[in-house]
């Protein structure tokens, strides 16, 4: 019984989970502030947790040919989680996070189900679409960060602006992650590191433009340490040992960047439970694989 516990866990990619919860609790505490309502906010991280781990089922339940050659000691190829099972999980975490989301609201909902539209044409469709597959799932997070926002959501900048830096900066991970298991980057490192780079960019930007709160930059001086030595390795030495790294520590920041937005509307003490989450994800992830 453990070990199907233990497969389940790492076919959901349970250390990611709670990267995704932080999407959606700095969205929340951006809109709301201090004007918290908990079961408002439990109902979206339960939404968005069972949306993601139901893709990452999906993803490998796609993929399980290409994992029997590539990766066969994972879930599905190595027999501990059947299709049928895998099937059968992929739904129950879909309506479970399209029944949370109801509790926050008809436009939670709305914007939950937008979200799982977008991670099925990601896992059946796109995902083997160079820039179709990478933008794809820069849009997925995008709109885990608007679910957050969603009880409150006010158009325009520079709400709106948020949810495209995210689209940028998993655009650019997942462009990246393409070389996690054959290596080699070629010309491709040039965009991978302009795409990091504006991020960056664009979060002073947002700073000096938006007014925004000065506790942002510590967080966001946190982000680059945590991702830029990882990445420029990758970039000096592009085999798949490093390249796996780099991504494994991109997706592992996305935390840190929803704190900087979190401190930068709200202030520095807001980023804490966002950055938080990175907590259980670094633990999680020496026993899990997270890509």
């Amino acid at each position: 019984m453990a070990k199907k516990i233990q497969a389940y866990l790492q076919i959901m990619r349970f250390p990611n989970v709670f990267t995704a919860m932080a999407d959606v609790i700095a969205g929340y505490l951006i809109v709301r502030g201090s004007d918290i309502q908990w079961s408002t906010l439990v109902g979206l991280c339960i939404s968005t947790a069972a949306i993601y781990a139901g893709g990452c089922v999906l993803n490998d339940l796609c993929d399980r040919k290409i994992d029997a050659q590539e990766r066969p000691s994972r879930p599905i190829p190595s027999q501990r989680v059947r299709v049928k099972e895998a099937f059968f999980l992929t739904v129950f975490l879909f309506a479970l996070g399209l029944l949370a989301a109801i509790t926050a609201g008809l436009p939670s909902f709305i914007t939950a189900l937008g979200l799982v539209l977008l991670v099925v044409a990601y896992d059946t469709l796109s995902k083997n679409i160079a820039v179709a597959g990478s933008l794809n799932m820069g849009a997925c997070r995008a709109c885990n960060l608007i679910l957050g926002m969603s009880p409150a959501l006010q158009f325009g900048p520079p709400f709106t602006l948020l949810p495209l830096v995210t689209l940028l900066y998993v655009t650019t991970l997942t462009a990246l992650s393409k070389f996690e298991v054959q290596g080699g980057l070629g010309r491709r490192r040039i965009p991978v590191l302009m795409g990091w780079g504006s991020v960056i960019l664009l979060a002073l930007w947002l700073k000096i433009h938006a007014d925004l709160q000065p506790g942002m930059l510590v967080f966001l001086a946190f982000f680059v340490l945590f991702t830029g030595p990882a990445l420029l390795r990758s970039m000096q030495n592009p085999q798949a040992k490093y390249i796996g790294l780099a991504v494994k520590s991109l997706v592992l920041a996305i935390p840190i960047l929803d704190a900087v937005y979190c401190a930068g509307f709200q202030g520095f003490i807001y980023g804490i439970p966002v950055i938080l989450c990175i907590v259980p994800s670094l633990i999680l992830a020496r026993y899990m694989y997270v890509t």
